[in-house]
């Protein structure tokens, strides 16, 4: 990338953009280490055991954290 200042408005967006992929990839947590576990559990095709309720918990607390981190990364925008 060249040394030239990016301006307002292009700040602002890969703001925007790096808070957008934090976010997806908590949304992504969820999907992977939370929802499909709970699924398959009640599906019956896994059985849940202690070191599968500390991966899913694991899961939906990086996913918070990863959203949490994207609400920080907002702070940034400038008016």
């Amino acid at each position: 990338m060249s040394m030239q200042r990016l301006s307002k408005s292009a700040r602002n967006e890969r703001i925007k953009l790096t808070a957008t992929f934090l976010n997806g990839i908590g949304v992504a947590c969820v999907a992977v280490g939370g929802l499909a576990p709970l699924i398959a559990l009640g599906n019956g095709t896994l059985k849940g055991g202690a070191g599968f309720y500390a991966i899913m918990g694991t899961c939906l607390v990086l996913a918070t954290c990863l959203h949490f981190m994207g609400r920080y990364v907002l702070r940034g925008l400038s008016e």
